[in-house]
């Protein structure tokens, strides 16, 4: 059984597809890293937005010990309902 607010998710967000099969393969990654990956700034980053305000994305705030200015990085991996998206698109056979 299909819950239709997956459904309707997977139906009319289909461009966050890919950025939810990178963060599905990496389980978390930083923004930088994963904008990197998606080899797409502006548009990728629009994208990050779209997926937290739905719910699909959880962004959490880490201190790392890092070179330079020490600024917090930020991370971001799946929610359940994220992961729920992306296995009905695995099942239904989105394109990859």
């Amino acid at each position: 059984m299909v819950n239709l607010n997956i459904l309707k998710v997977l139906i009319n967000e289909r461009p966050l597809i890919q950025l939810f099969r990178i963060l599905k393969k990496n389980k978390e990654l930083h923004t930088r890293e994963l904008l990197l990956t998606m080899g797409s700034w502006g548009y990728g980053q629009s994208l990050l937005k779209r997926a937290t305000n739905l719910g699909l994305i959880e962004r959490k705030v880490k201190k790392d010990k890092s070179r330079g200015r020490g600024k917090p990085r930020i991370y971001n991996s799946l929610t359940n309902k994220g992961r729920e998206v992306v296995g009905l698109a695995d099942k239904v056979g989105y394109a990859k």
